[in-house]
C-alpha cells in the first residue's frame, strides 16, 4: 500500500467526482497518471509508506500519553486529521471528509477544502511541535527494550517522529500557500 497526497482545485475536484465517480471510483489515479491540471501530487512527502504511517501512528499513541491534556487535545485533532488512525484509550480520531458525497474511504481517505486546510494548519504551531517532541522524549525514556526494538530504524528518536509529523504539516502549508484543497488516498495491495 502507498499513500498519495494531492493538491486539488476544490471546485473542479468536486465536479470531476460527480461526473466520474459512479463509473470509476478510482478516477483520481487516472487523473494523476494523465496529469490533469486540477490536481498535482504534493512535493511535501518524502515517503509514501503506509508502514511508516502505521508505526508513527502507534508511536503517537504512546507519545500522547506523555503530553499535557490541553496539548494532547490539539495534537489529537491535528494528527487525527492527517495520519493517526488508532482509536485508543477513549479517543477516536477521524480523518477529515469535506467531500460530503459517498466515496471509497481508501481512495478518498482525507478530503479538505482550502478553508479546512487553513484551520488545521493553525493547530500546527511551534508550541504543538515542541510538545510532540517533548512527549516523544518522555515516551522514549520510559520505553521498554521491546518497544525500542519495534521502532528501531523507523521512528526511534524525536527527530524521526517530528520529521514524519512535519511532512504532513508541510502538505498543509503547501496547500494553503497555493490556495488548494487536499485529497489523500491510501491504495494498493
Amino acid at each position: 500500500m502507498t499513500i498519495c497526497a494531492y493538491l486539488v482545485h476544490w471546485d473542479e475536484f468536486v465536479a470531476q467526482f460527480k461526473k466520474r465517480y459512479a463509473k470509476d471510483h478510482t478516477f483520481l489515479y487516472r487523473a494523476d497518471e494523465d496529469q490533469e491540471p486540477w490536481l498535482t501530487r504534493t512535493s511535501a512527502f518524502w515517503t509514501d509508506s503506509t508502514t511508516i504511517a502505521f508505526v508513527t501512528s502507534e508511536a503517537y499513541d504512546e507519545v500522547r500519553e506523555q503530553m499535557k491534556p490541553a496539548d494532547r487535545k490539539i495534537s489529537d485533532k491535528l494528527l487525527g486529521a492527517l495520519f493517526w488512525h488508532i482509536p485508543s484509550r477513549g479517543c477516536t480520531p477521524a480523518w477529515v471528509h469535506d467531500l460530503r458525497l459517498k466515496a471509497d474511504r481508501e481512495v478518498f481517505c482525507i478530503t479538505m477544502k482550502p478553508k479546512t486546510v487553513k484551520d488545521y494548519l493553525h493547530l500546527a504551531s511551534a508550541k504543538t511541535i515542541r510538545s510532540l517532541r517533548h512527549g516523544f522524549q518522555e515516551f522514549w525514556n520510559e520505553a521498554t527494550v521491546d518497544q525500542k526494538d519495534y521502532y528501531a530504524g523507523r521512528v526511534d528518536d524525536a527527530d524521526a517522529f517530528i520529521r514524519y509529523a512535519s511532512m504532513w504539516v508541510n502538505l498543509l502549508k503547501e496547500a494553503a500557500r497555493k490556495k488548494k484543497g487536499v485529497v489523500v488516498s491510501w491504495h494498493g495491495t
